[in-house]
């Protein structure tokens, strides 16, 4: 009788952690007392209703748990997007990295080049003034080149005869010439003397 005592009390204390555990997994929380206060109440439905209510606060809470988590998920989603993205970037600026640089060497060098031809071309106006000036000189016997048989060193002044009897002109100059000058015929003009008869008295 003892040993049947105390199997049956061995079950209760069994049925009773059961009941406990189930009790926690819902969320309710109870002690010992309560839990044999139920016991001894023999009243079933007490059990039925808490879990049926527990139960259904469980379903929206695991609902909310499934929205949060799925979100939670999106959100994962879009970071792994937006670090794919900033890596693809990264990417792009380091192969891209060596061409600006050389953007930016040929920019540099190409300040210097355009201040030494503005040095060049300066210096190359310089020079070309003072190329016109050495030149200047020269350009009248470029113009009139200096013919010995025909230009002396000192001016002379012919004077054309009026009377046929001499028919050379005469010239008043010193003979500087480097060749003696072709002798000069008179020009056909009344003016300076043409060939007529002397009046008849």
């Amino acid at each position: 009788m003892s040993e049947y005592n105390s199997t049956q009390s061995d079950y209760r204390e069994r049925c009773k952690g059961r009941i406990q555990r189930q009790l926690e997994i819902t969320g309710r929380t109870t002690t010992s007392e309560e839990l044999e206060d139920m016991l001894e109440s023999g009243n079933p439905a007490i059990f039925a209703s808490g879990i049926i209510m527990d139960s259904s606060i469980s379903k929206q809470a695991l609902s909310e748990i499934e929205t949060r988590h799925s979100e939670i998920i999106k959100l994962e989603n879009s970071i792994r997007e937006l670090h794919d993205m900033f890596m693809d970037m990264a990417m792009l600026v380091e192969s891209q990295g060596e061409m600006i640089d050389r953007i930016e060497y040929n920019v540099e060098h190409s300040v210097d080049y355009v201040e030494r031809a503005v040095s060049d071309t300066k210096k190359a106006v310089k020079y070309q003034s003072k190329a016109r000036r050495v030149s200047s000189p020269n350009s009248a016997q470029t113009m009139f080149p200096m013919y010995p048989s025909v230009i002396t060193d000192t001016p002379q002044l012919c004077l054309y005869p009026t009377s046929p009897k001499s028919a050379v002109p005469h010239c008043n100059h010193q003979a500087h010439s480097r060749s003696s000058p072709s002798p000069v015929s008179p020009p056909d003009s009344p003016a300076l003397g043409r060939h007529h008869s002397p009046r008849q008295a």
